[in-house]
């Protein structure tokens, strides 16, 4: 049997990938159920509150309910903070103090924890957890029905969980994954001819991860394009929106329109409660492109370790994932390609802060990920084969050293 043969199967069929659609989220649930029992046990000490790793440098006041460690902690303590009470940003709430306005801008993972908890601080540690747990299930959910949607196999909507960031954020109670599951149902929404659902839910991603407004650019500048008549003539099954809603481009606008909206209204809020625009109030992250990635590669070969090998390994991996998708650019949808781009160039301007030797931060990549397998969807089977192979080895490798390690 020749390969193109073999990767057939790897087609959707409608009869038989339907129960495939659900086999997906199981498969990604119990992976995420076990990482998490597997940490309580071996990690937490059957404590969950230590995955929220609270320092003491940022709980200056008397903390209940939730174990603390000497030091900064991590950005967990933060999310774990809001979702105490998403309606004060600022001050301490039990005992916790905030270092820095930028996570302002970031409530949406927190207000859905504490939505869950009904307000109850001592369940608040539990939901973030289990919203977290149910988002990396909805991801591989969302992914399946993008997969067959493309005409590609269900299963291979666990694609978009094969990164080593997931092993993270699930570990440390991050925002990553509420975010991706906000930018990927959007995505489907307005495959399906939805536009306005698409604008709601890739707002609520802004409002989790300010990142996730890659994605709104992206479809304006895809829109202008479209407008432009350089893809008019392309209607194909790739694009991101249906050829009926593209032909209402008014309705249309509302899919990148509402993300912007909801941004600036959100930052205009917050300045106008606490006289500080979020966005602007951290200038450390970023620096010359390229530059930080360089120096940490070049310290990582020269002094390997464990986890800087798993970071240099993803860092190495995507960059053949933009290239093959570059490659396979013109055959895919417009708005998927430019928010690869714009999360490539993000991420490589990204500073020392995150291309250091913490492999923590190698969730910080999950963007070019998820926009990068979108765009692979649209590809031959086999480079979305190769590619989620390597992503799902590394991605094990990096479940494997977070139930080893804090």
């Amino acid at each position: 049997m020749e390969l193109a043969d073999r990767l057939d199967i790897l087609r959707s069929d409608a009869k038989d990938s339907a129960g495939s659609v659900w086999i997906t989220p199981a498969i990604a649930t119990l992976v995420a159920v076990f990482f998490t029992t597997l940490r309580w046990i071996n990690i937490e000490f059957g404590d969950i509150t230590r995955g929220i790793l609270v320092g003491r440098d940022n709980a200056p006041g008397q903390v209940a309910h939730v174990a603390v460690f000497n030091g900064a902690g991590y950005d967990g303590q933060f999310y774990y903070r809001f979702a105490l009470d998403p309606f004060k940003l600022n001050g301490l709430v039990n005992g916790i103090s905030v270092d820095k306005p930028i996570r302002w801008q970031r409530v949406g993972y927190s207000f859905i924890a504490w939505a869950l908890s009904f307000g109850h601080a001592p369940l608040v540690p539990y939901m973030l957890v289990l919203v977290n747990i149910v988002s990396f299930a909805a991801i591989a959910a969302t992914g399946a029905m993008i997969a067959k949607s493309y005409g590609r196999h269900p299963l291979f909507g666990l694609a978009f969980c094969a990164f080593a960031g997931t092993a993270v954020t699930l570990a440390r109670d991050l925002t990553e994954l509420v975010a991706a599951v906000a930018i990927l149902a959007s995505a489907l929404a307005l495959r399906r001819g939805h536009p306005v659902a698409c604008g709601l839910l890739l707002s609520l991603a802004v409002i989790t991860r300010e990142t996730a407004l890659l994605l709104a650019i992206a479809l304006a500048l895809a829109d202008g394009i479209s407008r432009g008549g350089a893809w008019r003539k392309r209607r194909t099954a790739t694009s991101l929106c249906t050829d009926d809603e593209a032909a209402r481009p008014t309705r249309h606008v509302l899919a990148w329109a509402l993300p912007f909206i909801c941004f600036a209204s959100w930052q205009l809020l917050l300045f106008a409660r606490y006289g500080v625009f979020a966005l602007g109030s951290e200038r450390t992250n970023g620096s010359l492109p390229g530059s930080a990635v360089v120096a940490a590669i070049a310290r990582w070969v020269h002094s390997p370790t464990g986890p800087t090998t798993i970071f240099l390994l993803v860092s190495i991996t995507l960059g053949f994932a933009v290239i093959a998708c570059i490659a396979v650019g013109r055959r895919a949808a417009p708005a998927a390609v430019i928010a690869l781009l714009l999360a490539t160039v993000l991420a490589v301007s990204l500073s020392t802060r995150v291309w250091n030797d913490d492999l923590s931060e190698v969730r910080t990549l999950y963007d070019v990920h998820v926009y990068g397998v979108l765009v692979l969807l649209q590809a031959a089977p086999r480079t979305l084969l190769i590619y989620s192979g390597a992503a799902g080895a590394l991605t094990i490798m990096t479940f494997v050293h977070f139930c080893s390690f804090l």
